[in-house]
């Protein structure tokens, strides 16, 4: 589903244009038609053009019956598609969307016999990983020197201990058999030998100054931080007790508190 805008005709170097909500549908026979639900007008400003796409999106939405959109959309949106969805089940009824069998059908499954194979973990892989684009960490360790492979390694072993804190085995044993991060990164750690891993540790070990620094300066602009110096006066800090048998612990404190030591 779509909106579609056709120029219609010039005057005085003027064009003007037509708008419809056209719906892609395979017929009974077969062939795929494009059908015009709703015709806009010659000038459809209720939504920016920009977002056109994610109106369409929720009105087919609603007229299959999703009440409640999967993705938030704007309030603006979300009450231009409701409005378009009644015109268009107003004009075309309810049937012609309506996607439910006319009798019901089924199938007996054994739910014993459901198997699955090499299940990983991609959720939060993906969530670190939109982190790492956002700090600009892939740019930053090519920055530093780091071949195109050494940044898939660097990438891979820094998310994968960010999810998973432990040693360069057992990274390189999630990074294998548990984590598909490689299918994130769009690479294949099916072969990953540890060696790999200590490797680009001495690398990233080297660049640790460089690396620190970029990112404390995309996090400062990111979340715009401001360097702030805090002074503490340490003269008037003392611990509680008597402590007797330390003999720099029997000082007596400024305040003359005799309960209390001076450090």
């Amino acid at each position: 589903m779509y909106i579609r805008k056709t120029k219609t005709r010039t005057i005085a170097d003027v064009t003007y244009y037509s708008y419809r909500l056209v719906e892609t549908m395979r017929m009974a026979n077969g062939k795929v038609r494009q059908i015009t639900l709703l015709n806009l007008g010659s000038s459809y400003t209720a939504i920016d053009e920009s977002e056109w796409a994610l109106l369409t999106d929720r009105v087919k939405d609603l007229l299959h019956g999703a009440e409640h959109a999967l993705l938030n959309v704007d309030d603006h949106i979300e009450a231009e598609a409701r409005r378009l969805s009644a015109l268009v089940i107003k004009k075309h009824g309810e049937a012609l969307f309506n996607t439910t069998p006319t009798e019901s059908h089924y199938e007996q499954v054994d739910i014993s016999s459901v198997e699955s194979s090499d299940i990983k973990s991609i959720g939060a892989e993906s969530l670190v990983h939109k982190a790492a684009q956002d700090l600009h960490l892939p740019q930053v360790l090519s920055t530093c020197g780091l071949s195109n492979s050494e940044c898939q390694d660097a990438l891979a072993t820094i998310l994968a201990r960010t999810l998973y804190p432990a040693s360069e085995v057992r990274t390189c044993e999630v990074l294998k058999t548990k984590s598909a991060l490689d299918e994130v990164l769009q690479t294949d750690f099916s072969t990953l030998h540890k060696n790999r891993l200590y490797r680009i540790s001495d690398v990233l070990l080297k660049s640790k100054d460089a690396i620190e620094e970029a990112l404390y300066q995309r996090e400062k602009t990111w979340f715009e931080f401001e360097e702030i110096v805090t002074l503490y006066d340490l003269t008037n800090t003392y611990f509680e007790g008597q402590s007797l048998d330390n003999e720099l612990g029997v000082m007596d404190c400024k305040h003359k508190s005799m309960d209390c030591n001076h450090p």
